[in-house]
């Protein structure tokens, strides 16, 4: 699955047939299945909460270990999707723009 890295709810890109085999092996439906990548994916899954300013504060203060580790995990994710579609334009880009977006299904 190629999504783009994760972001506060959203998985971003998995392996499909690892995810596929996960949603069999637990009889997963198909609504639950769409919730844990959408919706209680991403950051959500990791420290059980999608407000990105709360996680920001928390990292910002530098006590908790698995906060750091996911922001800057979550950093790295999107400086490498920016970069690699950098790469088709030669690197002439004249802006970034990163936005909200709703998925709805």
């Amino acid at each position: 699955m190629r999504e783009g890295p994760f972001s506060p709810e959203r998985s971003g890109g998995i392996p499909a047939v690892t995810f596929l085999k996960y949603v069999f092996d637990n009889k997963l439906n198909f609504q639950d299945a769409l919730k844990m990548l959408y919706g209680q994916g991403g950051m959500y899954a990791y420290l059980g909460m999608n407000d990105f300013q709360k996680v920001m504060e928390g990292y910002l203060k530098g006590n908790n270990k698995k906060v750091k580790l996911i922001i800057d995990a979550m950093g790295y994710k999107i400086s490498k999707a920016i970069v690699a579609l950098a790469a088709p334009v030669s690197g002439e880009v004249d802006g970034i723009v990163i936005t909200r977006r709703a998925c709805i299904f």
